[in-house]
Formats: C-alpha cells, structure tokens, sequence
C-alpha cells in the first residue's frame, strides 16, 4: 500500500482519522495525502470580494493542513506526508484526488454516539464515499483509536460470494495485517444445505485455504438487527463491508444501517469492493 488519502474538514473526528491514518501509514510504509476540500461560504460574500475570500479560505486551509502535517512529522520524523487543498464539493474533490495521487486506501472520520440531529448532517460524505469509491475505505469512528489488527470480520452473504474477488481482496489484508479473518453469515433458521450452497462454501475455502479463518452462522430472520446485534456485542479490530452485494446486503448498506454502525460500533470499518 503505497499511498492512503485522507481527507480532512479538522473536525474532531477527522483529525482523529488522520491520527488512525499514520499509524496505518506507518505500518505499511506508506505516504499520507491530506486533503481538504473547501467552498465559497455564501454567507460572506457581502462582506468581501469573492476573489479575497476565496484567497483567505485557500490560506486557511494550506495553513491548517501544514500544521496537521507538522504534528506528524514531530511524531514520525521519516514519515512522507503531503498536503493538498482544492475548491469543489467533498465527494467530488476526494474522488478526483484520489485518482491522480493513485490512492491505495481513503480513511475517513465519523462522528462517534451522535445524537438524531447530528447523525443526519455530520457523516453523509463518509457514507457517500463508501458506497461510490472503488478504492478500499477505512471509516474511522470517533475517539476509536489505531490498534494492532490481529482480527478480521467480515460480514457477507455467502449465497452472494461464488466468482467474486471480494475474498481475494480481503485475503490481501489479512496477509497485509496477519490477521485472522472472521466470516460473520446471516442466515435464516429455516435455511437448509443444498447443492448450491455447498459449491458457495467449497468456492469459499478454495480462496481461503493460506488465511487462517473460521465461519460464524448466525440464524436471524431480520439480517438488519442481527448484523447490528453481532457487531455491537462482539469486538473486532477491523469490521469488512463490501456495499454493492445483493440480497440482505441491499438493506444492510443502506444510510440507516450504516449510520448505526458507523455511529454506535466502537471499531473501524472497511469499504471493500
């Protein structure tokens, strides 16, 4: 991983992903990119010129970045990190960025235990990000510190997996953090073997066989409240979403779920496609 992007409004919750970030910059060897994505406040342009706003937010925000920098650098001396600033919306500057710093990963901040109303504006470029971006996305909750990644777990639909490369994606960052991989299978207590479901399982552990791994069913008819209910009750070092899978997976990425986990779980997540 050569490159993580990280973008960065120097909220709390950003500067927190920023630190989360180093550390993951620091375990690969990688070089960080922070980002800030800025626009014209509409409210202050009775009050200066366009162009001399438009100068004193760029200012503020290469200021920012370089100080965020700096801290970094004090930490980790060897440590290559570069700053960008670019007018534009959040999600379009981050998806443009992205590509031509050829970005490994994007790690991204969330506002941990919001309430209603704070759970609806602060977050939704996050969640825009995870669902639309191609390129792997920690989302990084709140006051969640960088901690070794000694376990996996990977939420899916098995039915869902046979000739995807989503298990060649996650087998590359189990092998990249020696990691166990936990596969965490939603299914319904009715649900009996067949023959299909067996190909699924032997597909599985064909890819799986140099990861050490284990299966865990959890029979739950609502495949919502059981994700929700497994996550909050048992701890992982690093939880994997991939969004664009069918069935239970369609509701399971929707904001509301998402919003629950990103917002209540206490561990960091991974957007994988």
């Amino acid at each position: 991983m050569k490159t993580i992007l990280v973008p960065t409004d120097f909220s709390v919750a950003s500067r927190n992903a920023v630190k989360y970030a180093a550390e993951l910059a620091k375990h690969f060897g990688s070089k960080l990119v922070l980002l800030n994505a800025y626009s014209m406040p509409v409210s202050a342009y009775d009050t200066l010129p366009p162009v001399d706003l438009l100068s004193s937010t760029e200012e503020n925000a290469k200021t920012s970045l370089s100080e965020m920098a700096g801290s970094i650098n004090n930490e980790s001396m060897w440590l290559n990190v570069e700053t960008l600033s670019r007018i534009g919306s959040a999600q379009n500057v981050i998806s443009e960025v992205a590509a031509e710093v050829q970005a490994d990963a994007i790690v991204m901040g969330i506002v941990g235990e919001a309430g209603k109303i704070k759970e609806r504006l602060i977050g939704s470029t996050t969640l825009d990000i995870a669902r639309d971006v191609e390129i792997p996305l920690f989302i990084i909750p709140e006051g969640v510190v960088y901690e070794k990644v000694g376990t996996i777990s990977f939420a899916c639909d098995i039915d869902n997996l046979y000739g995807s490369r989503i298990l060649d994606n996650i087998k590359d960052f189990c092998h990249l953090f020696n990691a166990k991989l936990e596969i965490v299978n939603i299914e319904k207590p009715e649900m009996e073997t067949d023959p299909l479901r067996i190909r699924n399982l032997n597909f599985m552990e064909s890819i799986l066989t140099d990861v050490d791994h284990e299966t865990i069913v959890v029979n739950e008819n609502n495949a919502h409240e059981a994700l929700q209910n497994y996550f909050m009750n048992h701890h992982a070092d690093l939880i994997v979403l991939n969004p664009k899978k069918q069935n239970f997976f369609q509701a399971m990425f929707h904001k509301s779920m998402t919003k629950t986990l990103a917002f209540h779980v206490k561990s960091p997540m991974l957007i994988v496609h």
